[in-house]
């Protein structure tokens, strides 16, 4: 039997890893945020940093809704662009999926419902790929509706147009905070007359 030599030990040119490569990866896996799934995500980051809710601690993607403020309000935030990060010919109109959903613990036999006592409906305006940043606030509008109302509409999408012609009308990411509040405490539906609007 022939015994071969151990090969020599080959020098690793992979650089270390360090939790100072934390920010390089994020600009890694999320770009410029165009992907609706990337910005949705950041959406709530938004949202989350304009109500005051704690935002040290990481996004639980298992929790029953997205953003818990201060005073224990759940908070369900949608989000769409006018940008996006592909190109079409023909772009679908902004709107919103998934109103209502089961809760992630729920079985499957479970009815979608509403999961959040206010829904915030966050659009980013920009529409010139030079211009384009998601971290500029003033590209924002919001609206902000009862959770009641949207499970009143009893509807799985809606679009942007929609909750325009139904009254909601648009909030700056400063007024954001007072408009959750205002919905958390609302009794009634200013969208009422437009309720049986479709998208």
């Amino acid at each position: 039997m022939t015994h071969r030599p151990a090969p020599e030990p080959v020098a690793s040119t992979a650089p270390p890893i360090t939790r100072d490569d934390l920010a390089v990866f994020a600009r890694w896996l999320l770009g410029d945020l165009r992907d609706n799934t990337d910005r949705a995500k950041f959406a709530e980051w938004l949202v989350a940093r304009a109500v005051g809710a704690d935002t040290t601690r990481p996004r639980d993607p298992w929790a029953g809704w997205d953003v818990l403020t201060p005073d224990g309000t759940t908070v369900e935030v949608k989000c769409t662009g006018l940008l996006q990060s592909w190109t079409s010919t023909s772009p679908s109109p902004p709107g919103y999926q998934r109103l209502i959903t089961r809760a992630p613990d729920t079985p499957n036999s479970t009815a979608p419902a509403v999961r959040a006592a206010v829904y915030v409906f966050g659009v980013h305006t920009c529409r010139e790929a030079t211009a384009y940043n998601v971290l500029d606030v003033d590209q924002w509008l919001f609206r902000v509706v009862p959770g009641h109302v949207v499970a009143a509409w009893g509807q799985r999408t809606i679009r942007l147009s929609v909750l325009e012609q139904r009254g909601f009308p648009p909030v700056t990411y400063a007024e954001l905070a007072g408009a959750v509040a205002a919905a958390a405490r609302s009794t009634e539906d200013p969208g009422a007359t437009g309720a049986s609007a479709r998208p």
